[in-house]
């Protein structure tokens, strides 16, 4: 929640005290931490626990597999039809902060 808070007031103000504000709401969860338990004890059997791991794990595998395929397959079909697109992406300048276009403008020396 308070990194949901930091982010949102780092979008939305574009001033330096909530900037600062939002960057102590991003870093307090991990300065704090999460709470501790007492004991790690579960009614669930291990051999359960497992299963559900390793399946979890191998879904997720054949899913990644199955996505990077489909990714390279249509990848090489662009290429092959001559289409070109840009994996770049575009901001117009009135998005950007003035701060933000005045570092932007300054020559690289």
């Amino acid at each position: 929640m308070a990194t949901g808070i930091g982010l949102a007031l780092l979008v939305v103000e574009q001033s330096l005290p909530l900037g600062v504000l939002a960057v102590a709401f991003i870093v307090a969860p991990h300065l704090v931490g999460a709470s501790k338990t007492d004991s790690f004890e579960t009614p669930v059997p291990k051999a359960l626990t497992l299963d559900s791991v390793v399946m979890i794990f191998v879904i997720s595998l054949v899913f990644r597999i199955i996505l990077s395929g489909a990714a390279g397959s249509l990848h090489s079909r662009v290429q092959q039809m001559g289409w070109s697109y840009s994996t770049t992406l575009q901001i117009s300048e009135s998005h950007l902060s003035p701060s933000f276009r005045a570092v932007e403008r300054q020559p690289r020396g």
